[in-house]
């Protein structure tokens, strides 16, 4: 196994949505003891990853566009950990935020996907906000963990051709219905911890019918849910 981390340069923090305001450690990504680390200035992907183009449409969370930059900036760290994890050619890629306490193990889905011949992206089987559960991923295949990692070029088209709500778990079905890429939902729970050390109280219950394991399937549901 090998640890690939994509992390911004920052010493404190100013979140209002989340509550989160004070110094932060510029080492403790030292705690993930990473293969690999590439540190980067905040805000200098927003340019290339058209986020000046956003602030031409509705603010998703009305706070003055901060949440839609973080949401750019942790897709761009998805980008790049892929860029690093895919020359090394995993058999399994696993992406997780480093800011979440697993309450379970992955183990058992971990040893499901490694059996797995085709391309599929396990996903956590909770709030999913209208779309699928971005929080993290098992993904077998370089195809299924390139659509996982890089669906942030999608934000525009996705914009253009739904509108309405959008947040990083409507991006995230978006990006899976328009591939070929198989899903299957585990029940894996993990709660947020912020910067102070506090813990979100999260909601684990599961939905009422489960997401379809095939894309087809998925593709369906979603379309009929539009009409």
């Amino acid at each position: 196994m090998r640890v690939f981390a994509h992390l911004f340069r920052q010493c404190q923090i100013d979140n209002p949505r989340s509550g989160e305001i004070g110094e932060l450690d510029p080492y403790e990504y030292r705690m993930l003891e990473a293969d690999h680390v590439e540190h980067e200035e905040p805000s200098l992907c927003l340019d290339a990853m058209g986020f000046g183009n956003q602030l031409l449409r509705p603010d998703p969370w009305t706070d003055g566009y901060k949440s839609l930059a973080n949401l750019f900036h942790q897709l761009h760290s998805l980008g790049r950990v892929f860029a690093f994890a895919s020359d090394w050619k995993p058999n399994v890629y696993i992406f997780a935020r480093p800011d979440l306490r697993y309450l379970d193990s992955l183990e058992p889905h971990l040893v499901q996907a490694l059996a797995v011949r085709a391309e599929k992206i396990f996903y956590p089987n909770w709030q999913h906000h209208g779309g699928m559960n971005d929080r993290f991923a098992l993904v077998t295949g370089h195809q299924a963990a390139l659509v996982y990692s890089n669906r942030g070029r999608l934000i525009s088209e996705f914009r253009d051709e739904l509108g309405g709500t959008f947040n990083g778990e409507r991006l995230l079905k978006y990006a899976i219905l328009t591939s070929n890429i198989e899903v299957e939902p585990m029940y894996v729970r993990a709660e947020r911890v912020r910067s102070n050390g506090k813990r979100r109280e999260e909601s684990f219950r599961r939905p009422r019918s489960a997401l379809n394991k095939t894309s087809l399937l998925y593709y369906l549901r979603f379309k009929n849910n539009r009409t």
